[in-house]
């Protein structure tokens, strides 16, 4: 930690120096996340080793390295660390945790050891979880592989539902005849359905318009009035097939044909959709960009005033502050995001709960903005990602390719209020205070529409406020009076066809408090 550089006179209280300066810590090499040479070596040799592939492909046998905790550091026992880093004992041995997708199911390995970056002569890949302990069903999300196995499928029952989508929407399906790309293009995302029964895996397609001309992101706000489930079971998505499907809120069929039967016996209830756009749908005033290039730090190791502390930032999960020390005393060894859920009310096909870090609370992300994100003078720390994000907001996971970026910035700052403040009654009244200086640590994961902003802030008195602030664009629904007028119990209607459901947002961190050496279990904290 930075010394105290001198006293009030007088008295003992410290004065600090309060400039941030960066440094490799005990803590980082024992407890930081891996780097992309780490995860790409890892990920390598295990692919040699197992026969996996970094993206899962079209194969039943496929083994592929799955989900955002594919290739992760296997945490070393909080007995060996502290003891590395109070200087009592070795410097635990680095693994990854390897977490893969074959036909049997769901398997952890714990794969190492790594020294200097590299996977070492004479390593091993030990099962941590069987095959069978979690079924294939239940394998971690993929961002875009579902989307591009089932792609054959979908456009196939696209196709056949031709006739109705035309006359409902217009010519914005690019798998249909008479596609004009002027009128906008349909686009979807998918998501878990969690709720299907042991044995059964489905996603859910969420469809949206991306008007023509405007920015991918104006697409949150013009959902369409369909949606689909693709039984994703089977571990040869040639097996895959299409169920509950819903149309102008009428539904579920059993099957795209089903559907087309009542169309085409006149049973069909079209509702209005509207396709146009303007400068409603995304914001107009942008603060540009500072010219300024990233002032980027090799360590996580940080000291400011009082405070000393790591970060580093897990490919699942997000950012974590290690070895938290106040006066050189230590008050937590760690403090770490743990899950973002978001739960949307609605009725039995819309209501949907989100748990983020299954997709990704860091990797779906980009590198924080200077003079947007953060202040010209911060100061920026790096992270692995091996999501590449692809056009329409989906990305394609590889381990075996992962890159740097910089999520984490980090910035002293002045606050609009005093630590202390008081008017002595004399004559004259003389008034005194104590500015209150902050160091803060931010950090923002984008998860699709969402973009979760996550200010670690801590202050000379002792103090440490987490606080996340969220922004991006709200998940819209259609609303038609005539089509789904029960919207309007689960939502804020905010144009004539656009409804905003109601939803709940809870953050979850992972709070071990070490006051006094102590050795109790961590808290959860919820916000």
């Amino acid at each position: 930690p930075a010394p105290a550089v001198a006293a009030v006179a007088g008295t003992c209280a410290p004065v600090y120096a309060h400039a941030v300066a960066f440094s490799r810590t005990p803590a980082e090499d024992a407890l930081g996340e891996l780097s992309a040479d780490e995860v790409r070596e890892v990920a390598r040799w295990f692919s040699a080793e197992r026969g996996a592939v970094g993206t899962r492909n079209a194969s039943a046998d496929c083994m592929w390295l799955a989900g955002p905790s594919a290739v992760e550091l296997l945490i070393p026992p909080k007995k060996a660390a502290l003891a590395y880093i109070e200087g009592r004992g070795p410097r635990p041995q680095r693994f990854a945790r390897v977490t893969a997708v074959g036909r049997a199911g769901v398997e952890e390995y714990r794969v190492g050891p790594i020294v200097d970056g590299r996977v070492a002569a004479g390593a091993t890949a030990e099962v941590i979880r069987r095959a069978g302990d979690v079924p294939y069903t239940k394998r971690p999300t993929e961002t875009n592989a579902d989307n591009r196995l089932s792609e054959g499928l979908l456009n196939a029952t696209l196709k056949g539902m031709a006739p109705l989508l035309t006359k409902a929407f217009g010519n914005v399906f690019a798998e249909l005849d008479g596609y004009d790309e002027t009128q906008g293009t349909v686009g979807y995302f998918n998501r878990n359905d969690a709720l299907r029964p042991a044995g059964e895996r489905a996603d859910m397609l969420i469809f949206q318009l991306f008007p023509a001309g405007a920015r991918v992101e104006a697409a949150w706000l013009h959902p369409m009035p369909m949606q689909m489930k693709v039984n994703t079971s089977a571990q040869d998505p040639a097996a895959w097939n299409v169920f509950g499907v819903m149309f102008c809120g009428q539904g579920p069929y059993a099957s795209a044909a089903d559907l087309m039967s009542d169309h085409a016996a006149g049973k069909i209830h079209m509702c209005p959709f509207n396709r146009s756009t303007g400068i409603w749908d995304v914001p107009q005033r942008v603060t540009p960009k500072s010219e300024k290039p990233r002032a980027v730090e090799a360590h996580g190791g940080v000291s400011w005033g009082p405070w000393s502390f790591t970060l580093t930032q897990r490919p699942s999960t997000g950012p974590a502050m290690l070895d938290v020390r106040y006066r050189d005393e230590r008050v937590l060894y760690e403090l770490s995001l743990q899950d973002a859920f978001a739960g949307y009310s609605g009725d039995e096909s819309s209501q949907f709960f989100y748990a983020d870090s299954s997709w990704s609370m860091s990797m779906l992300s980009t590198s924080l903005l200077p003079g947007v994100d953060c202040p010209e003078d911060a100061r920026y720390l790096s992270a692995v990602s091996w999501e590449t994000l692809l056009p329409g907001g989906v990305a394609e996971a590889d381990p075996t390719n992962p890159h740097g970026f910089y999520p984490i910035c980090v910035f002293e700052f002045t606050e609009d209020h005093t630590i202390w403040r008081h008017m002595q009654n004399s004559n004259p009244p003389e008034v005194r205070g104590l500015l209150r200086k902050t160091l803060v640590v931010r950090t923002v994961a984008t998860v699709g529409n969402y973009d979760y902003i996550t200010d670690i802030k801590l202050r000379e008195d002792g103090e440490i406020e987490v606080k996340t602030r969220f922004a991006g664009f709200i998940e819209s629904r259609y609303f038609d009076p005539a089509s789904n007028p029960g919207e309007a119990n689960f939502s804020t209607i905010i144009r004539p066809d656009l409804a905003g459901p109601v939803h709940s947002h809870i953050v979850n961190w992972k709070v071990d408090i070490d006051v006094g050496g102590g050795a109790a279990p961590p808290a959860a904290a919820a916000a």
